[in-house]
């Protein structure tokens, strides 16, 4: 979307957050909930791929 947020900053987003949240809640069990697009980023980061490669995962 023109003016909207680019997948590179939803990355930067999504690290720092889980960054926290993990680091703050190592012994719990946490449940993230959100839209197809964030969980293909998160997908990506934690499998350590190119932030391009979001839309190889089918997120329903």
């Amino acid at each position: 979307m023109p003016g909207g947020e680019s997948f590179d900053d939803v990355a930067l987003r999504v690290r720092s957050v889980c960054e926290d949240l993990f680091k703050n809640n190592s012994d719990k069990n946490i449940a993230i909930v959100s839209h197809g697009g964030v969980i293909r980023v998160q997908l990506c980061l934690l499998l350590g791929l190119d932030i391009n490669k979001l839309w190889m995962f089918g997120v329903t």
